[in-house]
């Protein structure tokens, strides 16, 4: 755990949403690409909205879609967020994805999915948010089971109750096993922040062991890459800032 503690304390030194702009905007140089020229990368273009039927409204994102075979049948489904609707799993049923199974309609945030517990069934994990203060929630927790049948677990209520922000697996000692990180805006009782690290224990439960450095302007965001290339994960905190004018 000393390179997550390393990479963390990194990351509160700095303002990272800074240090990644101003290396975008003075260490790359792209150039246009040629659309006629046949080396030229795949381009993308819209699809026919039945392939994926998300219906025509706008929507709060609050993060990425989470791409995962849920139903372990070799096809890759997907989880979209719908921040402060709903959460909505879409099957995929091999070149285009079924109408939309809702799993839950609240205040969602952060979102990851992986068998953590080597159980064969996939677990999802949900970051709630927590009434802009006023009501902090624990993270819930899914199973998907045969039949394409989620079904709810117990409230993670050993987890510290925050207002949840982003979510995300990592295996921070490379042995194989899964630790889960937690970030949330801190509550005014949690001065130290509220970056949480968990690990799993015998039981294949998760625990909660340490408190991570708090990023500048909290930790919105969440990605995990071995940023200097020594064999162990790293992690960005990143954060969105809205500007009113």
């Amino acid at each position: 755990m000393k390179t997550i503690s390393k990479a963390c304390h990194k990351v509160a030194s700095y303002s990272l949403a800074i240090v990644l702009s101003a290396y975008l905007l003075s260490g790359c140089s792209l150039n246009p690409i040629d659309v006629n020229d046949d080396k030229s990368p795949a381009q993308f273009e819209p699809m026919n909205r039945d392939i994926l039927p998300t219906g025509e409204r706008y929507r709060r994102k609050w993060d990425g879609p989470v791409v995962v075979d849920l139903d372990q049948d070799g096809l890759q489904d997907l989880i979209l967020t719908d921040h402060g609707n709903e959460l909505n799993v879409y099957w995929n049923l091999g070149g285009r994805y079924s109408q939309p199974t809702t799993l839950l309609t609240r205040d969602i945030h952060g979102v990851v999915a992986a068998d953590y517990d080597k159980d064969g069934k996939i677990e999802i994990v949900i970051a709630q948010g927590g009434g802009d203060g006023k009501n902090p929630k624990f993270p819930l927790l899914f199973e998907v089971n045969e039949g394409r049948k989620i079904l709810k677990q117990n409230d993670m209520k050993h987890f510290e109750f925050t207002r949840g922000r982003a979510i995300n697996f990592i295996d921070a000692d490379n042995d194989g096993t899964l630790e889960l990180i937690t970030t949330g805006f801190p509550l005014k009782s949690q001065k130290a922040g509220a970056n949480h690290l968990y690990k799993l224990d015998n039981n294949e439960q998760y625990q909660f062991v340490k408190l991570l450095p708090q990023a500048k302007w909290l930790g919105y965001r969440l990605q995990t890459v071995d940023y200097n290339n020594d064999g162990f994960k790293d992690l960005l905190f990143t954060v969105v800032l809205t500007l009113l004018r």
